[in-house]
């Protein structure tokens, strides 16, 4: 059996995708939506770019008055099942006037040039916070070592330029972006207690594994759960207009990247 392209996957996990992600799509879509750069109002219209079950849009929601109408909000995805997740979110619906939702690739928009105030894409990779550890401590690599340690290991399908600030850069600069701020942050691979970190990874690249043997697919889990705990780090995590929660979860690095034209 061929392994799943990454759409297929994303359509397979849409209706459990914040949970697989470990909350980190939503944290790092909380700092970007409230931070500074942002600068979204009611007059603004907003390109929610490759949106998922539209995380930034909930966001966005969460982090401006109720007393007045959201932006007008764009959100598209290539995956029809992620489209399907959005729509299925009472608080998106409540502004259908103003929050529209699309299948759509992010390289082919449809959209006339100048129509949008702000684009937002939201990506996560999974690392340690400290970036000179880099790939070795990739916790699904770890374990994988101590299954199969003779076998390639196993790695994120992501151009490394792309860990590279200078590449980023580059890439807006040659879009015609001639602003671009590169700052970070560390998000987290998180859930309640580390038992569900180890589920939600599972659950993530459990396919990755899906061709190995019972006791080797046993063996490996056994691993990832030994060494889980000794990767977290106790956070507090926003929930909806201003709560927050303390949880567990994995510190990473993370770039956020403010470009204008």
């Amino acid at each position: 059996m061929a392994p799943k392209t990454p759409f297929e996957h994303f359509e397979e996990i849409a209706l459990r995708y914040e949970t697989t992600m470990g909350g980190l799509s939503r944290e790092l879509s909380r700092h970007i939506i409230r931070g500074p750069a942002a600068s979204i109002s009611t007059d603004s219209v907003v390109l929610d770019n490759a949106c998922g079950p539209a995380i930034v849009t909930e966001e966005i929601l969460f982090a401006l008055p109720v007393s007045k109408p959201p932006p007008t909000i764009h959100a598209v995805d290539i995956s029809p099942a992620m489209i399907g997740a959005a729509r299925s979110k009472a608080a998106l619906a409540a502004h259908a006037d103003r929050i529209h939702l699309a299948v759509m690739p992010a390289e082919k928009l449809t959209f006339p040039d100048a129509t949008f105030s702000h684009s937002i894409t939201n990506l996560g990779i999974f690392f340690f916070a400290d970036a000179a550890q880099g790939a070795r401590d990739l916790l699904v690599r770890r374990a994988q070592a101590a299954v199969r340690p003779d076998e390639p290991p196993f790695s994120i399908p992501v151009d490394p330029a792309w860990f590279e600030t200078a590449h980023i850069e580059g890439l807006l600069r040659s879009a015609g972006f001639e602003d671009v701020t590169i700052g970070d942050t560390v998000g987290h691979y998180g859930a309640p207690n580390a038992d569900g970190v180890a589920d939600r990874l599972l659950s993530l690249f459990g396919a990755v594994f899906e061709t190995w043997s019972a006791e080797e697919k046993e063996a490996f889990e056994k691993e990832l759960r030994r060494i889980v705990p000794g990767a977290l780090e106790t956070f507090q995590r926003g929930v909806g207009i201003a709560g927050e929660v303390e949880v567990v979860g994995i510190p990473m690095r993370t770039y956020v990247v403010t470009a204008r034209k």
